[in-house]
């Protein structure tokens, strides 16, 4: 069960992010995606999402116990992350904050690892039929610096599906390689890496 912090309920954007995750996770079925069971609200008003209980780990705890993955250990996960990613994308869903900390290995029967797609909380839901909905602005940087593509280093709430290719690509360096594509120096400098 995933609540807001009591000191940020009564942030109306942080309620909005908050339930537009639950709203673009609730569409998706893939199994590679974290099903959300149910979202409401309490009695007192702050919002609350029941999503399935998994049990194992994040990627990056993963990759920083074990080191760098084998190249099929990392084909199978990004597959699997591609496919969850594949269906939001369908569904006009673009999530906007890949990285190792949203990807989770869950164990299932067996000992067998699946991965699982978290954190739809930035999501941004487009169509081509209605204006586009975001919950950020031009100017409000979302998203991991660290698996920003150029193009939501720009303009935040103006990206489609790719950044999230991009953000993926990115993960898939790290499985592979332990360390990130690019040095995760402050702000400027690394922005203005990402954008050359």
């Amino acid at each position: 069960v995933k609540f807001i912090r009591p000191e940020r309920a009564s942030d109306d954007r942080t309620v909005a992010r908050f339930l537009t995750e639950a709203r673009a996770a609730a569409q998706l079925h893939s199994q590679f995606a974290c099903r959300v069971m149910d979202c409401g609200r309490l009695p007192g008003g702050s919002p609350y999402i029941v999503m399935e209980y998994l049990v194992g780990q994040d990627l990056r705890s993963l990759v920083s116990t074990r080191g760098p993955l084998t190249i099929e250990e990392a084909v199978a996960l990004g597959l699997q992350a591609c496919e969850a990613l594949d269906e939001a994308h369908s569904k006009h869903i673009v999530h906007r904050d890949v990285k190792p900390e949203n990807l989770f290995i869950a164990e299932g029967p067996g000992g067998a690892h699946q991965l699982k797609v978290l954190d739809f909380g930035i999501s941004k839901q487009l169509s081509p039929l209605a204006p586009q909905r975001s919950l950020t602005d031009s100017t409000e940087s979302m998203g991991s610096p660290s698996h920003m593509s150029p193009e939501q280093v720009i303009d935040a709430a103006g990206v489609d599906s790719r950044t999230d290719r991009w953000s993926l690509g990115c993960v898939m360096y790290e499985m592979l390689t332990g360390e990130m594509p690019l040095a995760d120096d402050t702000g400027a400098h690394f922005g203005a890496k990402v954008m050359t």
